[in-house]
């Protein structure tokens, strides 16, 4: 078909619940595509990179879906500490796009489960190395812009210079969102990268962790969901490989969580139990990334939990028992 139409094409027979969870069906894409680029770039070498278009501050965002706008808040911010995104794998990027993969300086990991593997392949074959971060929260992407700095070189003072702007930015809103969180803790079930993603965030917040679940989670996974708990600093949290609805309703009411960041399907389970949930997978009303994003996080948890139906489901019959007729007509 390529020499018909003459442009790149490329199959992949990668059923998205392969295997005994998701990330096989992401393996077997990943290494398929990367075998196919490998020999297209010489087929189509007008797609690549060119040597004299090349800098050394060049990045490929690796495993970023640009999921409700992410890539609009944290590209401009790489930008601002120097770096040039060259092509995102695969939010907004046409395959033309993709060729690129293996001619920047840096592979900027942020699903670290859907992804790494083409990244782990760009390196062996191309001598590209990788770094993995987590731009959710104040914390964890102040760590990963200077970490993505210092493997490019770039210098500590102009990270230092970008964020203090955007924690100048952000700050109004965020001490509101902390004041209002104070002391609430969260039930977290979603994937599993998001799964360890999303503690320091809500530590950020002021927000404990009580119960940390995922149904594909590798056991990688559950190390890392360990470690952000340890490094949060966060005691005594309950951790379900692949919960049933029973184990749910009895963590819910063991623990009673302020609030539970789920996925789309969970959710109405949760809100059966009185429980408000916030779209934690695909989000609410995002972008959520980085300084800017983690503001529209805060700011959907707050018209979750203080959602006035709540108050009305606590307090139960007895509300409206001034409203009941006697019968009469």
């Amino acid at each position: 078909m390529e020499d018909e139409i003459k442009k790149p094409v490329v199959a992949i027979n990668s059923p998205g619940y392969a295997g005994v969870g998701q990330s096989k069906g992401h393996h077997i894409f990943n290494v398929t595509f990367y075998r196919y680029i490998r020999k297209a770039r010489e087929k189509f070498p007008e797609k690549c990179l060119k040597d004299e278009e090349k800098t050394p501050y060049d990045v490929a965002l690796i495993g970023e879906y640009n999921m409700d706008w992410d890539v609009a808040v944290w590209k401009p911010l790489l930008e601002k500490i120097g770096c040039r995104v060259v092509v995102i794998f695969t939010g907004n990027s046409s395959i033309d796009d993709l060729f690129k993969l293996p001619d920047v300086k840096l592979s900027i990991v942020l699903c670290q489960r859907s992804a790494e593997y083409i990244a782990e392949m760009i390196q062996d074959g191309f001598n590209v190395p990788f770094i993995r971060v987590s731009m959710f929260g104040i914390t964890e992407t102040t760590e990963s812009l200077y970490r993505i700095a210092e493997a490019l070189n770039i210098p500590k003072e102009r990270v230092d210079k970008v964020v203090r702007e955007e924690l100048e930015a952000i700050k109004p809103q965020l001490e509101f969102y902390r004041e209002k969180f104070e002391g609430m803790t969260c039930l977290c079930y979603v994937g599993a990268p998001r799964t360890w993603h999303w503690v320091m965030a809500m530590k950020d917040l002021g927000i404990d962790y009580v119960v940390a679940c995922t149904t594909f989670g590798h056991e990688e996974d559950y190390e890392k969901i360990n470690r952000n708990l340890k490094k949060a600093g966060i005691k005594g949290v309950i951790i379900i490989d692949a919960p049933n609805e029973l184990e749910l309703e009895e963590a819910i009411k063991t623990f009673q969580p302020d609030f539970m960041l789920t996925g789309l399907k969970e959710r109405y389970l949760f809100r059966k139990y009185g429980v408000p949930t916030i779209n934690s997978h695909s989000y609410e009303q995002g972008p959520y990334v980085a300084y800017r994003g983690f503001v529209n996080f805060a700011r959907d948890i707050y018209k979750a939990v203080y959602h006035p139906i709540w108050k009305v489901l606590r307090e139960g019959e007895k509300k409206f028992e001034p409203f009941k007729g006697g019968g009469n007509g």
